[in-house]
């Protein structure tokens, strides 16, 4: 999930979000912003990257390229 700072008032996406939330506090995950992943992914070598949000913003597939 990348997560931003603003509010969504659909309440099936903020379902999601609440599940996500306590799933990341279980596993000792974390939810990181699109900056986040970009310094993430640049540091581990990869060259470019492309975030597709999928449900709304609830879910995004993530690639990352060498």
């Amino acid at each position: 999930m990348v997560i931003d700072n603003q509010k969504i008032d659909h309440e099936e996406v903020s379902e999601i979000q609440l599940c996500n939330d306590v799933l990341m506090m279980a596993v000792s995950g974390k939810e990181r912003t699109r900056t986040e992943w970009e310094k993430l992914f640049l540091a581990a070598g990869f060259t470019r990257y492309n975030i597709t949000p999928i449900l709304g913003s609830a879910r995004s597939l993530i690639e990352v390229y060498p």
